[in-house]
This record gives structure tokens, sequence and C-alpha cells, in this order.
């Protein structure tokens, strides 16, 4: 019997094992170019403000990719490896089991992916910790005023860079005014609060940096953003979930990017002077990365304590 005619007698005799095969590879290879798209799609809905449970979306989608993929190549493993060598079928069967595998696995890669790149996005465009309202992070304009500059620095050439990131420190003073009210809401160690207030006062002295390196003449405008702010959810679950999440990206992940780039621009500053302000600055902003990453464990922590209790309870 030829190849072709043993395979059809294998699969006739026993069809479940070749059909599942079938169906894991088409699912497989169906859901990595909806998973690629589906990045895309996140990371530009994000980045203008979007919804932004694209990015647990793209996380369930990795994890189902997961579950499917790793059982599927374990079982091609041992298929291959229990056949006789002279038996194209359960060979063949392996190789279905494979192919499918594979292509839950590039599913698995593709969402995962696409997850980091909505969570770059969030971050993306922003410098440091932002002042988000409704999604979307909101900055003071320039002004005209000194009161802000500090007169010890001397003036750089990329004024107008200066100006952006003097903009966006100023409203990581807000940000992280907010924060230490929804820790004190939340009933969080004091630990944490005093943290979220030294990194308020840390950003006071960066914004001040950056405008003297503007020249001096440049300032922030009002902030009305700061007094317009939603309210965290009305329960402990959904407003510890809430701050976690900003603290997880806002935190921990932008703001250690941050600190990345300000040691890259300390490597390359054109005086000392600015390379060392850019040292402390890289320096406080990893600070501020180990406060958002310590804020989401508290909040997670809470979160698991609140679900023990209520089934406890129930």
């Amino acid at each position: 019997m030829g190849g072709s005619g043993r395979w059809w007698a294998v699969m006739s005799s026993d069809p479940r094992p070749f059909h599942g095969a079938v169906w894991l590879g088409v699912v497989g290879l169906l859901l990595s170019p909806v998973v690629a798209f589906a990045a895309l799609v996140a990371g530009f809905t994000v980045a203008s403000g979007g919804e932004q449970m694209l990015v647990p979306a793209l996380l369930a989608i990795a994890l189902v990719a997961l579950l499917a993929g790793v059982p599927a190549i374990v079982s091609a493993v041992r298929t291959s490896s229990a056949a006789d060598p002279d038996d194209e079928a359960p060979r063949g069967l392996g190789t279905a089991l494979a192919l499918g595998g594979a292509a839950s696995v590039v599913s698995l890669a593709l969402a995962a992916g696409g997850a980091l790149w909505a969570v770059a996005m969030i971050g993306g465009g922003t410098r440091g910790r932002p002042l988000r309202s409704d999604g979307v992070a909101r900055f003071a304009g320039a002004a005209a005023r000194t009161d802000w500059a500090d007169p010890a620095v001397a003036p750089a050439r990329d004024a107008a860079d200066w100006v952006a990131a003097g903009l966006a420190e100023h409203a990581s003073i807000a940000s992280f005014a907010r924060l230490a009210l929804e820790l004190l809401a939340l009933g969080a160690p004091p630990e944490l609060v005093e943290r979220a207030h030294l990194a308020a006062i840390d950003e006071i002295r960066h914004a001040r940096l950056s405008f003297g390196a503007a020249g001096g003449g440049v300032g922030p405008g009002p902030l009305p953003a700061a007094l317009q702010l939603a309210p965290l959810p009305g329960d402990r679950r959904s407003a510890l979930a809430a701050v976690a999440r900003a603290s997880a990206v806002d935190g921990w992940f932008n703001e250690g990017r941050e600190a990345g780039r300000a040691r890259r621009a300390a490597a390359t500053a054109e005086t000392p002077e600015l390379a060392a302000i850019y040292a402390a600055i890289a320096d406080d902003e990893a600070r501020h990365a180990a406060l958002g990453r310590d804020v989401a464990a508290w909040c997670a922590a809470e979160l698991l304590a609140t679900a023990a209790r209520g089934a406890d309870a129930g």
C-alpha cells in the first residue's frame, strides 16, 4: 500500500488524533495573523489614549496559545519517537501535531510581543510618570516665567527639548501627588505614602533643572487637569486593580524606561554639568520605577487577601 493509502487507513481506523492535529494546526495558523493584527491595533489604539483593556486581552490570547502549543509539541515528540521508522502514518501524524503546536507557539510569541508593544504605547510619547485623565496624558502649557528655572543651570543648546522635559516633569508632580492620595485612600503602609511624596519632590527638582537648561525664561502654565481627575472606583478590588495597573505601566515600566534614557543621555551629554544632571535624574527615576513595582506588588497582595477573605466568608 502506498504512503497515501497507509495514511488514509490509519486516519479511517481512528481519525480522532488526526482531526485533533488538523484542528490544532488550523486554529494556530489562523490565530497567528489575527494576533499580529490585534497587536498593531492595540498599539495604535492605546497610543491615542484608547481602550487599555486590549493589553490583558492580548495576554489572555497568549495564555490560550501556550496551552494549545505546548501539549501539541509534547505529543509530536512522543508520537515521532515511538513511531516505526518504516511507518509513514505516525510520522505524518507527528508532523501535523508539530505544525499545529508550532503555529500556536508563534501565536504565543505574537500575542506576548503585541502585549508588550501595547504596554510600551501606553507610556509611549511621555516622559516619566504622566498625569492621566481618561487615559490621556495631560500637561500644562509653556508660559513666560522665570521662577521655575534653576538659576544655577547653564542654558543648553536644545532648549525646546528641555522645555518639553520640564513640562513632563511638572505633570509628574501632580501624578505622584495623586498616587499619595490614592494610597492613603486604600490604606497603604506609610513607607509607600512617604515614597510617593518624596518622588513628587524629586520631580519638582527635575522640572526646575529642565527649565533652567531651557534658558530660564520659560516655565509651566496652569495645570487644571490636576483637579479634574476621575476618582478611584467605589469597590476596593477595582480601585486596587486600577492603582496596580497605573503603577506597573506608568511607574515601573515608564519610569524605568526614563531612567535608562537619562543614563544614555548622560553618556553623550555636551557638557559635564548636563551629564551630572542626567545622571541624577536617572538615579531618581530608577527609585520611582522601584516605587511603581512595590505599589503594584502591594496592590496585588491586597487583591489576593481580599479574595481569600471573600472565599472564607463564603
